[in-house]
C-alpha cells in the first residue's frame, strides 16, 4: 500500500527537523509504544495496537536512511505481531520555515492476519494514525 500527503506544522524548520531526528521524542507520538532502545544503527520498539477488532502487542525495528540535514529522511522500518508482519519505507522532505511543509511518501507491505484485514480497513486505519501522528508532532514541537 501506498500513502503520501502534505502537513503544514506552524515553527521554525530547526526545531522541527530537531524533534523529527530524535527517535525518543517521535516515538511519543505512535500509538501504543512501550519501549524504545538504540542497538546499533537501528532503534527496537514494542507497544500495543489495535487495528479494527485485532488488538495485539507488536515489535518493531527502524533507522534513518538517506538524511539531509533540514531537508530529508527516510526512515525503514520492519515489524511483526498479531499475526502479521508489516514493511515500511517512508521518506520525509521538509521544506519553507514557519510554517514547514512536510511532504511525506510510505510504502507499507503488511503480511499475515493484518493482511487479511482487507485495504479499506488497512486504508482507514492508517490514515487515522497518520493524522493523529502530524497532530501530536505539530503539539509537542510547538510547546517545546
Amino acid at each position: 500500500m501506498n500513502f503520501e500527503g502534505k502537513n503544514e506544522v506552524k515553527v521554525e524548520i530547526n526545531k522541527l527537523w530537531d524533534f523529527l531526528t530524535q527517535p525518543e521524542k517521535v516515538s511519543q507520538c505512535f500509538p501504543g509504544i512501550k519501549s524504545i532502545s538504540k542497538e546499533g544503527e537501528q532503534y527496537k520498539v514494542s507497544g500495543r495496537v489495535g487495528i479494527g477488532l485485532l488488538k495485539g502487542d507488536y515489535s518493531a525495528t527502524f533507522k534513518y536512511s538517506d538524511v539531509t540535514p533540514l531537508q530529508r529522511l527516510s526512515l525503514v522500518a520492519r515489524g511483526n505481531g498479531m499475526g502479521g508482519t508489516i514493511d515500511l519505507n517512508a521518506v520525509l522532505e521538509l521544506s519553507g520555515n514557519n510554517p514547514v511543509i512536510v511532504s511525506w511518501k510510505a510504502d507499507l507491505r503488511i503480511g499475515g492476519t493484518l493482511a487479511s484485514l482487507g485495504a479499506r480497513v488497512m486504508n482507514s486505519a492508517a490514515g487515522s494514525i497518520i493524522e493523529d501522528l502530524f497532530n501530536c508532532i505539530a503539539q509537542k514541537v510547538q510547546e517545546s
